[in-house]
């Protein structure tokens, strides 16, 4: 028997790629004693690794994972292309609901809700000269001079935007409220989490798998393991809140807290954790 491990590296769209990779290996009767894992390469790889030996075949692996990310993740091409968002990945209603009741109940944001008649004055003369600048002078000879681009972004910005004081509110509310806008996949009630069998991962027959995510606290690299590991970057065992840290895209995705320390996806730093497969695993034949 040849010792195998298989690394399956990060980016959404290549998880049809591993999931057709992981099939020809398996039709193939290739095997793997290790995974190692990051991003979505590490759905991959749990949900492949979910199902229990006794009731799935290795041959039949690829296509249940197949199924659970077409019906439970990704949406079909018709719909993406007008909705381009997957069925999982979503905003985080409370914060957002709770950051804009703050943001409405707060007396202080309410200080410059008015209509200043100065501004206002100021904002209609400099409309008139833009205006008078850009018409003709017959008696002096110079032709219309047409408005660009600039022009009209700079009136609009200046002369009719900042002056109205609904504008002013609403853009507060967008740049200086907590609401962040970065989708959420980490919480306790998350279906998705549910449909995924971290138990079947710690049963002896499993192989060792672990996923990396980065520890942004103490600005290191973290890696969660069904085994335990000797490597120093070993945190715990897998899963769910692990499983979304190492897929915590930075500004699109919300971190995730575990054990006071905040994480996010690690496949930025480390792509597929050479360094850590071959120092546990320095037996392997063939990678």
């Amino acid at each position: 028997m040849v010792k195998r491990a298989i690394t399956l590296g990060g980016g959404g769209p290549a998880a049809g790629l591993h999931i057709g990779v992981l099939e020809a290996l398996a039709a193939n009767d290739i095997a793997f004693d290790v995974w190692a894992l990051s991003c979505i390469g590490a759905w991959v790889g749990i949900v492949y690794n979910q199902y229990d030996n006794k009731i799935v075949r290795d041959k039949d692996r690829a296509e249940q994972t197949y199924q659970f990310f077409k019906n439970g993740v990704f949406r079909d091409d018709e719909s993406y292309e007008r909705f381009p968002i997957n069925t999982v990945f979503g905003p985080d209603w409370g914060s957002t609901r709770k950051a804009l009741s703050n943001f409405v109940r707060d007396s202080d944001n309410y200080k410059d809700f008015y209509w200043d008649p100065y501004k206002m004055m100021d904002a209609f003369q400099d409309s008139m000269s833009l205006l008078f600048d850009h018409l003709p002078d017959k008696d002096n000879g110079r032709k219309f001079k047409k408005l660009d681009e600039g022009d009209i972004n700079k009136w609009i910005l200046n002369q009719a935007m900042a002056p109205n004081p609904f504008v002013r509110y609403l853009t507060s509310m967008m740049y200086l409220s907590n609401v962040t806008g970065l989708s959420r996949i980490n919480y306790p009630e998350s279906q998705f989490m549910k449909d995924i069998n971290f138990e079947e991962l710690k049963k002896p027959e499993k192989p060792v798998i672990f996923h990396n995510a980065w520890n942004l606290d103490d600005q290191k690299l973290a890696l969660f393991c069904n085994r335990r590991m000797m490597d120093k970057a070993y945190v715990g065992d897998i899963g769910p809140s692990t499983l979304c840290a190492c897929s915590a895209l930075p500004f699109i995705e919300e971190t995730v807290e575990m054990g006071r320390k905040t994480y996010c996806e690690g496949a930025l730093v480390d792509t597929v954790n050479f360094e850590s497969l071959l120092q546990e695993h320095d037996d392997l034949e063939e990678i």
